[in-house]
């Protein structure tokens, strides 16, 4: 793994401290690096691609342990928080 630096908006800080407090993630970074993989796993991944008549066409190589990390399960905290915010909107 490589070290990102980056600033978020306290609200962002406040809700990753609230979701470690409440034992949805261990820590921030993972919270934070499940959100990136999910948000990768969708937007990159999984879709096809946009390619606009302008743009050189861009080939993306999902390595093999890349292709295993997305088509594992969410965790279990993941899955726990999930199932929680679904009860609390109803």
């Amino acid at each position: 793994m490589k070290l990102v630096t980056l600033y978020l908006p306290e609200t962002y800080i406040k809700a990753l401290d609230r979701l470690v407090d409440e034992h949805f993630y261990p820590n921030r970074a993972t919270a934070i690096r499940t959100a990136v993989r999910d948000l990768i796993r969708d937007e990159v991944w999984m879709r096809p691609p946009v390619v606009e008549a302008s743009t050189p066409k861009t080939e993306f190589t999902v390595s093999q342990t890349a292709l295993k990390e997305i088509q594992k399960p969410p965790n279990r905290l993941v899955r726990d928080y999930h199932t929680h915010q679904k009860g609390a909107q109803q």
